[in-house]
């Protein structure tokens, strides 16, 4: 229990966790991108964008148009919102991890560079004990995942993004075949 709060929020190191199994890892990576809840200081996509990514997945594979939950409708831009974190979340991994593999060269470690990388963008600070031995290009890319962790995937994109002004007007709806 101690160790799947720590994956979460603090980041104490009570084992090696170097010597975790591959299971283990992996399990922690999920933790970890998960991360802690809204408010709190732990990083992460959060457990309620977490949550209202199942429930949407749940409420798709039930054939519903809405997301409820507890009597409760959640609006349809929240949902959106949730699961666009955690895109943006997956794709900043799939982008920092393999930059990492490809300046370390190492493929033999897949693992704990995906644990490196998902550490420093759920601002957890645990690590499996290879960052020392990191280049300094694999540095700056954890450094960089690590304040997009920080700051949010939506966030940052927002920030970087060239927002013109707000139309008027609204295109009408159209139906796309999906599958």
């Amino acid at each position: 229990r101690f160790q799947s709060v720590t994956m979460r929020t603090a980041g104490f190191n009570t084992v090696d966790l170097g010597e975790f199994q591959p299971q283990s890892k992996l399990f922690s990576v999920l933790l970890m991108f998960v991360g802690a809840s809204p408010g709190s200081t732990g990083g992460g996509v959060k457990t309620t964008v977490f949550a209202l990514a199942i429930l949407s997945v749940w409420a798709l594979l039930k054939g519903r148009d809405r997301v409820e939950i507890m009597g409760r409708t959640i609006p349809p831009a929240l949902i959106h919102r949730s699961l666009t974190i955690i895109s943006l979340g997956i794709l900043v991994l799939m982008t920092s991890t393999l930059l990492v593999v490809l300046f370390e060269n190492r493929e033999d470690i897949f693992l704990d560079h995906l644990f490196e990388t998902t550490s420093a963008f759920a601002t957890v600070g645990v690590s499996t004990g290879i960052t020392a031995e990191l280049t300094t290009p694999s540095h700056w890319v954890i450094i960089f995942t690590m304040l997009i962790g920080r700051v949010g995937p939506l966030t940052a994109l927002i920030a970087l993004s060239n927002r013109g002004p707000s139309n008027r007007y609204q295109y009408p709806e159209e139906s796309v075949n999906l599958g």
